[in-house]
Formats: C-alpha cells, structure tokens, sequence
C-alpha cells in the first residue's frame, strides 16, 4: 500500500490529516453544527489512517492519554487502557497485507455539547470485520476518544 493508497479509504478522501494534539473544535464548513461533526469525523479519519498505516503515533493523538477500550473479540471479552491497543498497532506494523481489503464508513456521528459518539464500521481490518463505538470528548479545545466500544461481527 501506498502512503497515498494509505491516506485515502472509504471515502476516498484524505483520512486525518492534521491531528497533531487532537482535532479543533470546529472548522471552515456551511454551519457550526456541521464543522463541529465534521470535527469530530476528522479524529476517527485520523484513527482510521493510523491503522492503516500501522502507525501506532497518529492512533494514539486521536484518543485521550487515559482513553479505554472494552469490547468483544470473537469470543474474548477484551478491557485495557488503549495503550494495549496502540501496542498491537505497533507491534504489527510491518504486516500490511490485510489494507489492500480494508473498508470503512463512519455510519453515525451524534454531537451533544461538549461529548460526541461516532460509529465506525470496519471490514477487513487485520482480516476481521468490526463495529467500533467511540465516545468523544472536547477538552481544551480539540476532540478527542475517550472511550472506544468493540465487536467483532
């Protein structure tokens, strides 16, 4: 995979650009209400991109320092601080064969003030499919995951 290949998924756009501490609160679009959601569409873009490129630094800026992710993987149920996750990220960085069958749409993004949800839907992600909810928080300015919710389906 190409890092132009990496950067664009899905949609077709260029996935979590940016993001170095977090994604700002809102941005250049047709209302406030939009650049707030697509504010927080850009951080799971970022998540998304850092997976894809088995890049375990642009995972780890799209979630909170004390993010945790609880979720069912087949049959094992799965709770740890995400640094367990951005370890595996890591840890398998090199095995990049399973991105050229990889998918996603963000199928729901729902903003209440300063929290937010956001629905991700994966295909073939190192070989599995899985539905991901990530509950956001704004803090100082930016978005960010505070919590990520898991199944394999």
């Amino acid at each position: 995979m190409t890092d132009e290949q990496a950067q664009t998924s899905g949609h077709g756009r260029e996935v979590g650009a940016g993001v170095p501490g977090g994604v700002p609160a809102g941005a250049a679009t047709d209302s406030p209400t939009a650049a707030v959601e697509q504010a927080v569409r850009d951080v799971v873009e970022a998540y998304v991109r850092g997976c894809a490129k088995g890049d375990a630094r642009i995972v780890a800026r799209a979630f909170r320092d004390d993010a945790r992710m609880h979720g069912w993987l087949g049959d094992d149920l799965v709770s740890a601080p995400i640094g367990a996750f951005l370890e595996i990220v890591e840890a398998t960085k090199h095995e990049r064969d399973w991105v050229a069958g990889y998918s996603y749409e963000i199928r729901d993004v729902v903003v209440s003030g300063r929290v937010a949800r956001a629905v991700l839907v994966e295909r073939g992600y190192r070989g599995a499919d899985f539905v991901n909810e990530f509950a956001l928080l704004l803090d100082a300015g930016c978005w960010r995951i505070a919590s990520k919710t898991f199944t394999t389906v």
